[in-house]
């Protein structure tokens, strides 16, 4: 099991991953570190539980909308394949696992 340490609004979080897959969880926490920044930067302040929560929904949208019919860019509609929606799936309960688990040390912190 590695380990990768990642930034997310302005905390650093030390997590376990794959062997292999710790510049793939620096990628992903990054992208989350992008979405909190700019929600935080529109809304305001916000305790981090609620932050991580509605950041969570913004990028499942935004995963939901990479499927949809001709709503996003570079994709056409109908052409996501069942492997491909049975991916981002699995991808999407992963990363809400890891919410869930990031929110959970987050309140015992």
């Amino acid at each position: 099991m590695a380990r990768v340490k990642v930034t997310v609004v302005g905390r650093a979080y030390d997590l376990a991953c794959d062997d292999g897959e710790e510049s793939k969880v620096a990628e992903l926490a990054a992208m989350v570190d992008r979405r909190a920044n700019e929600l935080m930067a529109s809304i305001g302040s916000i305790d981090e539980r609620r932050l991580f929560l509605m950041v969570g929904i913004l990028l499942a949208n935004d995963l939901q909308a990479a499927g949809g019919p001709g709503r996003a860019p570079g994709l056409k509609a109908g052409k996501m394949s069942t492997k491909d929606q049975e991916a981002a799936t699995e991808c999407l309960v992963g990363a809400a696992g890891q919410l869930e688990s990031l929110a959970a040390r987050i309140e015992d912190a």
